[in-house]
């Protein structure tokens, strides 16, 4: 099932395909790897007004709120190890051209450990194919979480690395 089909099911509405599916690039994937960020900026002191909703020390219901040693924080039943966190993925190709995407807890390892030697040499414009090898070759681990964060991290690359790759002048050529 390609991500079209599966979205136009779940969503009961027809889906238009993007200009860009018959489109066919001489680029080809040659990385992929995790990278640290910083901002560049700084985010905002926020102090909550007196008596508003806060995360700070503040009891919040969580998928572990019915053992009380747990309720507290996320902090407390939360992975501590940076490894299992949110990333961002590389992708870059011949061409030098490079796409950024954030992914969410623990999606990491799976990119790196597994998604990336199925992304190799791979066309970065067939985002159909790509999406497709991706969601197969996972179903094993299930069909949430991790998997969907790791997915959505290239996904999110490969879209950075297209609008790219037209800003520096590669374009793709119809098949």
């Amino acid at each position: 099932m390609d991500r079209r089909h599966f979205l136009a099911t779940a969503l009961l509405a027809p889906v238009a395909a993007p200009a860009f599916q018959a489109e066919k690039s001489k680029l080809k994937i040659t990385g992929v790897r995790l990278v640290k960020t910083k901002e560049r900026k700084a985010p905002p002191e926020y102090t909550p007004t007196a008596g508003s909703w806060s995360t700070g020390g503040v009891e919040v219901a969580n998928p572990m709120s019915i053992y009380p040693e747990y309720k507290a924080q996320r902090s407390l039943f939360m992975s501590d190890d940076p490894a299992l966190g949110g990333f961002t993925v590389e992708v870059s190709t011949d061409k030098g051209v490079k796409g950024y995407g954030r992914g969410g807890p623990a999606g990491g390892l799976i990119v790196e450990k597994h998604l990336t030697k199925l992304l190799m040499n791979e066309d970065p414009f067939n985002v159909e194919r790509i999406w497709d090898i991706m969601w197969r070759s996972t179903m094993y681990y299930g069909r949430a979480g991790a998997v969907v964060n790791a997915i959505s991290g290239v996904d999110l690359a490969l879209g950075s690395r297209r609008k790219r790759a037209q800003h520096a002048g590669v374009q793709a050529v119809g098949r």
